[in-house]
């Protein structure tokens, strides 16, 4: 549908949209004439059910925004591991994938990077060089340094470099249209300034303990539709490797210090113990609760699918596990604000997170009866 929104003497602002079953593609073109030039184009964007990370956060964004991916969604994002990074500077907890880390293929979602080294060179042409790619319907996830960002946390406060994606822009207002974390800490979608955003990507510069490859430009193309089948089998055995603490994919990724499944509880409690850091590391506890909250939403759709029986009871029983975890992580959220706001000394605040965290060990046997129900209620599939 073509419509005129727009006239002023010879000019006129028309926009296009092309509407799919998700999401929509909006462009917007400015013509005199025949001269045609394009004044802002938002690509399809879909908040995902979990983005504690954006290395999974940002993908799932993309492919859930083409199409409805729902029966592969629910079929991944089942088992965890904690582990420290590979680049050994922190402690992780994260969704496990058959590739590894950070290996999980997302369906019809093709992805190029651009060289850290290359792309620092067009520094000062960023701004029209992403519009292109948009234009040609590419997100980009890039990293900017936050303190020039007015919607971010650390804006005049320090120097952190983070990626953002950005899936449109606006020519007319000077923005780009971007997904990552707010100032609150919020994930949201955020306008970012032409001006704003070409000083933060100028003065992005990688750490010293950070690959340069960290800071590569990603690019990701929606290349086809796909909605694959719901796979029982992977889920059945999945949630099993996950009720023993196994490695599910052994033979591709096992790193000697990884844990897995539930035993990740108290891998969290003995890290966190030992060192400060990972103690306030609110990610941790933030990416535990989004596993509860992914299972809700995987024993829903297997309800509606009939994969599975007592659906709703399971589910009820599981919305108790995921209750108890999101009360640790909001009262360790509250436990940390007395540090920013000085009103605790860090040994105090310490001392209240352990004993916060001493609640996961509750949750991991409430969570260990509702596994094993619901693998039992898969009896209907593999009798």
């Amino acid at each position: 549908m073509i419509e005129v929104i727009y006239i002023s003497n010879n000019w006129k602002v028309i926009e296009g949209k092309e509407t799919t079953k998700s999401a929509a593609f909006h462009l917007s073109i400015l013509f005199h004439e025949s001269e045609v030039f394009t004044i802002s184009t938002i690509l399809p964007m879909v908040t995902p059910p979990i983005h504690g990370l954006l290395h999974y956060g940002y993908q799932l964004a993309m492919t859930m925004s083409n199409g409805d991916h729902n029966d592969w969604v629910f079929s991944n994002f089942i088992q965890l591991y904690s582990d420290y990074n590979s680049e050994g500077f922190d402690f992780r907890v994260d969704f496990y994938a058959p590739e590894g880390k950070y290996g999980l293929k997302y369906p019809g979602l093709k992805g190029y990077m651009i060289n850290y080294q290359v792309n620092s060179e067009m520094k000062d042409n960023i701004i029209d060089y992403i519009m292109n790619c948009i234009d040609d319907k590419c997100y980009c996830e890039i990293h900017l340094n936050e303190y020039y960002l007015p919607n971010k946390e650390f804006y005049k406060i320090k120097n952190y470099n983070h990626q953002n994606l950005v899936y449109g822009y606006d020519k007319e207002n000077k923005l780009f249209k971007a997904l990552g974390f707010n100032k609150l800490g919020v994930f949201d979608n955020l306008d970012i300034g032409f001006e704003d955003f070409q000083l933060a990507y100028q003065n992005t510069e990688p750490e010293p303990y950070l690959t340069l490859n960290r800071y590569d430009i990603g690019f990701y193309l929606h290349c086809y539709k796909h909605d694959l089948e719901l796979n029982v089998d992977k889920i059945y055995q999945s949630l099993e490797d996950y009720r023993q603490s196994k490695n599910s994919f052994k033979v591709l990724y096992h790193p000697s210090e990884a844990v897995f499944g539930l035993n990740v509880y108290d891998h969290i409690f003995e890290k966190a113990t030992s060192a400060s850091v990972v103690l306030k590391d609110i990610r941790i506890i933030h990416v535990l609760w989004e596993h509860k909250k992914m299972m809700l939403l995987r024993i829903k759709h297997l309800t509606n699918k009939q994969v599975i029986r007592d659906g709703e009871s399971i589910y009820n029983e599981y919305a108790k596990v995921e209750r108890k975890l999101l009360a640790i992580r909001n009262k360790h959220l509250k436990v940390l604000m007395k540090l920013h706001t000085g009103k605790a000394s860090e040994s105090a605040v310490d001392l209240e997170l352990v004993e916060n965290l001493k609640e996961l060990f509750t949750v991991k046997k409430m969570e260990e009866e509702v596994v094993d129900k619901l693998l039992l209620s898969f009896e209907v599939v593999y009798a």
